[in-house]
């Protein structure tokens, strides 16, 4: 270049990568359905999509790369189809 300043933005080092990312899948199986999961914490469940679901037992499912994992939980159902729900794990 003759004395002009470069435009060009230099692209980030290339991150490495370990090349694994787990498969995980969560439901809760209530009422003979299997409705997926966004996130399961201490208390609550949180549901991908608003539901209506009922209020009681069920079985929560987290399946990471084939290996199924399931607790019981008590689920406290507000009357509305909502994606938030307060639950209680039952202990084994």
């Amino acid at each position: 270049m003759s004395g002009a300043e470069s435009n060009a933005i230099e692209a980030p080092p290339a991150v490495p990568r370990s090349g694994y990312s787990a498969e995980v899948e969560m439901h809760v199986l209530v009422s003979g359905r299997a409705v997926p999961l966004a996130q399961v914490g201490p208390a609550s469940l949180t549901l991908r999509s608003p539901e209506r679901l009922p209020t009681g037992d069920a079985t929560v499912r987290v399946v990471v790369d084939g290996t199924r994992f399931e607790m019981r939980v008590a689920i406290d159902a507000p009357d509305q189809e909502t994606t938030e729900y307060p639950a209680r794990f039952h202990t084994p």
